[in-house]
């Protein structure tokens, strides 16, 4: 069962489409899940190829990004996702998934410690000195 703030998160995502539709604009935009990247899979290939593929597509708005980032949260996995994705040109929104913040002790700690951003959704256009 989705907790409420994934419904709430969802339904901001439909008044958003909906406005856009009713502006007569087009927005166009990506959306990635599962990367599950750790040592063993091509996670972190397949998460570069996407980017690659995306920043070569030239219209995308922004790029939606929903758990799992990593298999497990441990090592440099995060790191490694959260470098891929800053290769992208246009913003990035992450949801985190159960592999991300439950699947270890420190896994929700390393997460939101990486985005400094103590929140369900972050976004790369905050500021992560």
């Amino acid at each position: 069962m989705l907790r409420p703030v994934t419904y709430f998160v969802l339904f901001i995502i439909i008044l958003f489409l909906i406005f856009c539709i009713h502006a007569r604009s087009v927005l166009q935009f990506a959306w990635l899940s599962d990367i599950h990247i750790w040592d063993t899979y091509t996670g972190e290939d397949d998460l570069k190829a996407a980017v690659k593929d995306i920043n070569s597509i030239g219209n995308i708005n922004f790029v939606f990004v929903t758990g799992d980032i990593t298999d497990l949260n441990i090592g440099d996995n995060l790191l490694k996702a959260k470098n891929a994705l800053d290769e992208l040109t246009v913003p990035y929104y992450i949801i985190p998934g159960n592999h991300d913040t439950k699947w270890t002790d420190s896994a929700n700690s390393n997460f939101f410690d990486l985005c400094r951003a103590r929140q369900v959704l972050y976004s790369s256009e905050q500021k992560m000195d």
